[in-house]
């Protein structure tokens, strides 16, 4: 494969995701489909997110251990366990939220402080304390819940949204 086609690629694998997390943000606002669903929907994203980090981790370091191997088997046990068994939805978006949260408000701290990247930085710490909030409102007050698709859904259309530009405005691939 040569290296532009390998550009390519990559370049089309970091669009499909922003994608793919707007279009289950859309559905999520316009309530397409009942909360099990949505799980099982939640559980699919996990195991392919969880195959593809395979398949870089394989490609970029020609180990499936190594590199993208801990995240990766994370998705796919999560993906795993959205099917066998049933989990409460309002909890599970919370936790997502939190967990998300947290880690873009680490990896936007580090791009402020290693790369030197002020934009991306301030939006990742951004959607990061934005998810932080939403979760923990959601985990905490009750009626806060009601609305846990639809929060969920507008922040992963925010989310989506600012992925495809941060990928698009930055010709490295």
């Amino acid at each position: 494969m040569s290296e532009t086609t390998k550009k390519k690629t990559i370049k089309a694998g970091a669009i499909l995701g922003p994608v793919i997390v707007l279009v289950i943000g859309i559905l999520l606002c316009i309530g397409v489909s009942g909360a099990d669903i949505l799980t099982k929907i939640i559980g699919i994203v996990a195991l392919l997110a969880g195959l593809g980090l395979l398949i870089e981790g394989y490609v970029t370091t020609h180990s499936l251990v190594f590199g993208s191997g801990m995240p990766a088997s994370f998705f796919i046990a999560f993906g795993v366990m959205c099917f066998l068994t049933t989990l409460p939805f309002n909890l599970l978006i919370s936790l997502l939220l939190i967990i998300f949260g947290i880690l873009l408000l680490c990896d936007g701290i580090v791009v402020l402080a290693v790369r030197k990247n002020k934009v991306v930085g301030i939006i990742e710490i951004s959607l990061g304390a934005i998810a932080m909030t939403l979760g923990f409102l959601l985990y905490f007050i009750a009626d806060f819940q009601k609305y846990a698709s639809l929060i969920l859904g507008i922040y992963l259309i925010v989310s989506g949204v600012l992925s495809l530009i941060k990928i698009l405005a930055y010709k490295k691939a």
